[in-house]
């Protein structure tokens, strides 16, 4: 996975909020066909999933002695606490 290959702090926190808030989130796709153009669930929120591949990240940047690391830290506890 893209989170995991990406460890450093800055890269890393990027890469797992975009793939948590993808897979904590419903994703709903158009189905469309000669007889109907609907909205259909492609995926189920999976927030415990989400929060489980966020936790690593977290913990780096709290570890994290620079100061840039307090602005991913911020969002990705802003991004938890949403799930």
């Amino acid at each position: 996975m893209a989170a995991g290959r990406f460890t450093g702090v800055g890269l890393g926190s990027k890469a797992v909020k975009v793939v948590a808030k993808s897979v904590g989130d419903d994703f709903f796709r158009r189905k469309v066909d000669a007889e109907q153009d609907e909205m259909v669930k492609h995926h189920t929120a999976s927030p415990a999933a989400a929060l489980a591949m966020s936790k690593p990240a977290l913990e780096r940047c709290h570890a994290a002695e620079a100061p840039t690391a307090n602005i991913a830290d911020s969002e990705l506890v802003r991004l938890r606490a949403d799930m």
